[in-house]
């Protein structure tokens, strides 16, 4: 039980991060437009 609970947080971390990669991305791109601009 407790390994399966283990489990499902490192997933969740993981998305977790990911996704925070892809805002800072995207935060990133968009100044660099604004740049541009």
């Amino acid at each position: 039980m407790a390994l399966e609970v283990a489990q499902q947080n490192a997933f969740y971390g993981s998305r977790f991060r990911s996704s925070l990669k892809l805002n800072l991305k995207t935060i990133v791109v968009l100044r660099f437009f604004y740049a541009i601009y």
